[in-house]
């Protein structure tokens, strides 16, 4: 009958380190997904700022392409001016 006994003790403390484990992989399982949701949205962020930067980037370099084109034109009046002053002043 102790052997009964001692049999059914070592299954209890074998269900209770089963027990133990399953509630430490429980709430490992839980810090993980919430880790990975974390992480998701963290690159969500990322992904948002990414994405502005490039729409900023795409607008300053339109800019600067508008600005180098009006450039050019005042340079090209200035030259046109010069012939101007040039032909008066031989005149």
């Amino acid at each position: 009958m102790t052997a009964n006994w001692a049999l059914m003790g070592i299954a209890g403390c074998g269900l209770l380190v089963l027990g133990l484990f399953a509630a430490v992989l429980l709430v490992h399982g839980n810090h993980l997904q919430a880790l990975l949701g974390a992480q998701c949205r963290h690159s969500a962020r990322q992904s948002d700022c990414l994405q502005l930067l490039q729409r900023n980037d795409q607008e300053l370099r339109c800019a600067v392409r508008a600005e180098r084109a009006h450039v050019a034109q005042l340079q090209r009046k200035v030259v046109l001016l010069q012939a101007v002053l040039n032909e008066a002043g031989r005149g």
